[in-house]
This record gives C-alpha cells, sequence and structure tokens, in this order.
C-alpha cells in the first residue's frame, strides 16, 4: 500500500524526472527507487476492485515499471563499466518484461534487442541463455494474442526457435507436448508422433503415447455411464441424437472455475437445441462437491469420480489434466478430447449434423 501511495504521489505532482544524474552514485540511487516504487498488488478493506479500478492500476503498473526500465537502460548507456551495470540490464530487462505484459506491447522490439544483448554478454552460461529465451517466448504468446494473432501458433514458433537455438535442452519437449495437448485432434497426433520419433525424454515420450491412444478412440462410440451425485442416472447409450459435452473438472481447479461460466452460457443458449453437459469431478469431497453445484446452479448431471470402487473414470479415459473437455456427436462418437479450442463453432457444428 505504501509503494502504490509513493506512486500516486509522483504522479500527481507532475510526472517522473526524464533524465538521470551524470554522477554514477546519484544516478544508481534513481534505478533503485524507481524500481522499488512499482506497485505490485492494490489493498483494498474488504472488497474486490472494480473494473475500472483494476484497469487504472495496471496503467499506473505500466507507467511505472515503464519509467524504471528506462532508468535502468540509461545507466547501462552512460556508465557501461560500472560494476551496476549489470544489474542495471537486469532490472531494465525486469521492468519491461513487467510492463508489457500490463499493455506496454509497443515496446516488445525494444525487450527483443536488449534480450540479444543480454545473450552475449560476458559470464552469461548456457543456462541463463536459455532462461532468457524460455520467458521470451511465453511474452510473446501475450504479445500475439493482443495483436490478434493466434496464441497456439506463436507458442509453437517460438518452441520451434528454441529448439534449434538450444537442440539438447529436454524443456522444448515438454513445450511442445503442452502444445500437442492444447491442439485439435489432427494436429495433437501429429506433434505427439514427432515426440515419440525424436529425442524427446522417456517421459514425455510416455504421455505421447496417451494422446495417440486417445486418437485411436476417436470417431468410435464412447459410453459413459453413472449415477450422479443428486441421483439422476446417466447413459451416453440413451442419449442418441444429441451432442454431448463431458467437462472434467474440479471445484479446486482455476481454471476449472473460469471455464465454467461460459459452460453455463453455452448450456443456457444450446440445451433446447439438443446440447447435453455431463460433469465429470475430480473433487475429493462429495459434500463440497455438492454444495458449490447448488450453490453455482449447475444445471447438468454430476459424477464424483473418486466415489468409483472399482475403477475411476479418469483411469479409464486416462484423462491426466483438467479441465478438459470431450465431445461426443449425435451418434455417441467421439469426436473431440480437446474441445476447449474453438467450443462454440464445434458445438455448433455437431448440433447441425443429422442424427442418422
Amino acid at each position: 500500500m505504501k509503494s502504490l501511495l509513493i506512486c500516486l504521489l509522483l504522479t500527481s505532482i507532475g510526472g517522473y524526472a526524464a533524465e538521470l544524474a551524470r554522477d554514477a552514485i546519484t544516478a544508481k540511487t534513481q534505478v533503485e527507487t524507481a524500481a522499488a516504487v512499482v506497485p505490485h498488488a492494490p489493498t483494498l478493506s474488504g472488497r474486490l476492485p472494480s473494473r475500472e479500478e483494476l484497469a487504472a492500476f495496471r496503467k499506473l503498473q505500466r507507467k511505472t515499471a515503464l519509467h524504471a526500465a528506462d532508468l535502468a537502460r540509461e545507466f547501462t548507456r552512460q556508465f557501461p563499466k560500472h560494476k551496476f551495470a549489470h544489474r542495471a540490464r537486469t532490472n531494465c530487462h525486469h521492468w519491461l518484461e513487467f510492463a508489457i505484459r500490463r499493455g506496454a506491447y509497443e515496446r516488445a522490439s525494444e525487450i527483443r534487442q536488449l534480450e540479444n544483448e543480454m545473450m552475449f554478454q560476458p559470464g552469461v552460461t548456457d543456462d541463463e541463455r536459455f532462461a532468457i529465451r524460455r520467458r521470451a517466448v511465453d511474452r510473446e504468446i501475450i504479445v500475439a494474442q493482443a495483436q490478434g494473432g493466434d496464441m497456439m501458433t506463436a507458442f509453437e514458433k517460438g518452441i520451434r526457435d528454441l529448439q534449434k537455438e538450444f537442440p539438447k535442452r529436454p524443456e522444448t519437449y515438454q513445450m511442445l507436448y503442452a502444445v500437442a495437448l492444447r491442439s485439435p485432434a489432427k494436429k495433437a497426433k501429429q506433434l505427439a508422433q514427432e515426440l515419440l520419433q525424436g529425442n524427446a525424454p522417456p517421459e514425455i515420450k510416455a504421455s505421447a503415447r496417451t494422446i495417440l491412444a486417445k486418437a485411436q478412440r476417436l470417431g468410435k462410440p464412447l459410453r459413459i455411464k453413472f449415477t450422479a451425485i443428486d441421483g439422476r442416472e446417466v447413459d451416453t447409450s440413451e442419449m442418441k441424437g444429441k451432442v454431448i459435452l463431458l467437462d472434467f473438472w474440479a471445484s479446486w481447479s482455476a481454471p476449472s472455475m473460469t471455464q465454467l461460466a461460459q459452460l453455463q452460457n453455452l448450456y443456457r443458449t444450446h440445451h433446447a437445441k439438443g446440447l447435453e453437459i455431463l460433469g465429470i469431478s475430480f473433487d475429493q469431497d462429495k459434500r463440497a462437491l455438492a454444495a458449490l453445484v447448488n450453490y453455482r446452479r449447475i444445471p447438468w448431471p454430476q459424477h464424483f469420480d473418486q466415489g468409483s470402487k472399482v475403477k475411476t473414470l479418469r483411469e479409464i479415459l486416462d484423462v491426466k489434466q483438467i479441465p478438459a473437455l470431450w465431445i461426443l456427436d449425435k451418434k455417441g462418437n467421439l469426436r473431440d478430447t480437446n474441445a476447449r479450442q474453438n467450443l462454440q463453432p464445434l458445438v455448433d457444428k455437431l448440433l447441425a449434423e443429422k442424427a442418422e
């Protein structure tokens, strides 16, 4: 809270100093002080911030971070041989990235140039170089999305570039596997085969085999049968003519809860057209699950997967990560195991298909 007040005070008296002091000691203090006043989180008493407050706060974060980055960069230019120059360069990179992740996308080319400089500084280790490039891949996804590009395309391109620069790093295979998990079935199968044929670590190859096993299920009937926590009997073999969305989720999973609002809206607008949703919960506490379902007014049946006395659905279907959305067509055939991607168009397409 104190740092936020400092920033507000600085803003209210006319902005930040544009120039760095000419002596290194004073300049170093300027750089350190600028970094110290970048706010990290608003402190509110007993309530959530409004959208307007969040937007204003992010703008303040962006402004102060860019000011800290600019001063640090100027220090490296004025005092390149000073012992604090390396730290100033690191500060500049950190605050530039911080600001870009909060909307300063116009500075993306600047941080790329800085990273190229940092890669070849004396004493930089291979691990440090890889860390610089690895973080850049994540950042470029955000920039690509903000500029109207496709996140997964940007992510894969970043990984390919990373593999060329660091061909022996096992982390790149883990990243490629992450792309496969979030890709449509055809693309996921292609990437899984690539991982199996390459030099990926054994554990990544095992995960790739799981993707291929799921791909083998596509286009074939999938029967799900259970008694929901509210007593409803569910059997997908008796739901022909319906498009069925299988939601693998848990109340403790933040992404699952974020996705819930989208599913509720989808259910409201498409249930009358033939869409059904079945929840497969990974929760550990059945009573807590029931309470949440009641509180959030979730209308579709919920299966408490941990209640299985033999083998859970997650084990049978080999679902390792949540949230996950699988979708069955009107004939009961599994059509996609990554329906989170392009969910609305996929649902519209399957609802438009004929049942016979």
